[in-house]
């Protein structure tokens, strides 16, 4: 598995993905989404790359290329009390 950046290509394979009932109902409020939905996510998500120089991946097959998965963490702000 190939770990990368988002690429407008990938709205297609992730709009698939999004659609499905059975994969979206532990996501959010578990609905399923509509390709304009996850174009705007897919937006969102790029623009944090360039903003930030991090986000989420997207998740490839090594030997196929196919995209199968997303995958990242949240930036976690830690204070010290002195």
């Amino acid at each position: 598995m190939w770990l990368r950046q988002w690429r407008e290509s990938d709205l297609d394979a992730l709009a698939e993905m999004d659609a499905d009932p059975d994969v979206m109902r532990s996501i959010g409020d578990g609905s399923a989404g509509s390709r304009e939905r996850t174009a705007a996510a897919l937006t969102r998500v790029r623009a944090a790359w360039d903003e930030r120089g991090y986000g989420l991946f997207a998740a490839e097959e090594t030997a196929t290329g196919e995209h199968v998965a997303h995958a990242g963490g949240i930036p976690l702000l830690v204070v010290m009390v002195v």
